[in-house]
């Protein structure tokens, strides 16, 4: 909660006025310098004074040069996630993230009746009831 009100006060609505972006490129420059100062110059409080850069490590472990396949069980419907994040499903669009967009999802039935628990993998990331409106 901290971190969101130093950025709506210090980025998004400086004092004395409101946003002031003339395009998407000035509102990323003007994030950019801010993100730099808030980790790399800003001493913070819960980190004894230290700057969140002098915390950061990078991991040791190398990220797989192709993410591996997902795949899902017999009798698991799967979907593949549009790039606007939605899905087609029992004739209704639902929206499930653009951040799964082209990967597959499993839709399994719960326990109650009309609603799907939406599946990335092993991980539930979504629930949808057909008697909703999606």
């Amino acid at each position: 909660e901290r971190f969101h009100r130093t950025l709506g006060e210090e980025v998004v609505a400086p004092a004395g006025g409101g946003l002031a972006f003339g395009d998407v490129a000035a509102c990323q420059a003007r994030f950019d310098a801010w993100r730099s100062i808030y980790n790399e110059v800003r001493p913070h409080e819960a980190l004894g004074l230290d700057v969140p850069a002098s915390r950061h490590r990078v991991s040791p472990r190398a990220a797989p040069a192709q993410e591996p396949c997902v795949e899902y069980d017999s009798g698991v419907e799967v979907r593949r996630v549009q790039a606007s994040g939605r899905i087609r499903f029992r004739g209704q669009v639902y929206r499930v993230g653009k951040g799964l967009a082209g990967e597959p999802v499993g839709l399994r039935p719960t326990a109650v009746d009309g609603v799907w628990s939406v599946w990335y993998g092993h991980q539930e990331v979504w629930a949808i009831n057909l008697r909703a409106p999606p």
